[in-house]
């Protein structure tokens, strides 16, 4: 295999990875549009689970898509993007990049 940086992160299932992160996200808005209120607690978390996994793969797709050309060491960066915060996440997204 090729060690590369550009090489293994350009070639990295990218696509596989923006799908499931769509089929999340598409799956919480299809369960809003379902829900009539948030009274059933079920219903909310399914919602807010769908959205938030989406989102945080989202974020980890453009991560990568912005950084993976200034690493040094690729075990490290793989480390680094094990997390479930999406607010560490889009803070290290907007240390690299405007976000409005």
């Amino acid at each position: 295999m090729n060690q590369e940086p550009n090489w293994f992160w350009k070639n990295w299932r990218m696509g596989t990875e923006l799908q499931i992160s769509g089929s999340f996200i598409y799956n919480a808005i299809y369960i809003l549009d379902q829900m009539e209120s948030f009274y059933y607690e079920e219903e909310c978390f399914e919602f807010l689970y769908n959205a938030s996994v989406g989102i945080e793969r989202l974020l980890k797709i453009a991560i990568i898509l912005s950084e993976h050309d200034k690493i040094n060491n690729q075990e490290d960066f793989e480390k680094s993007l094990i997390t479930h915060s999406s607010a560490e996440l889009l803070n290290r997204l907007q240390s690299n990049h405007k976000i409005n």
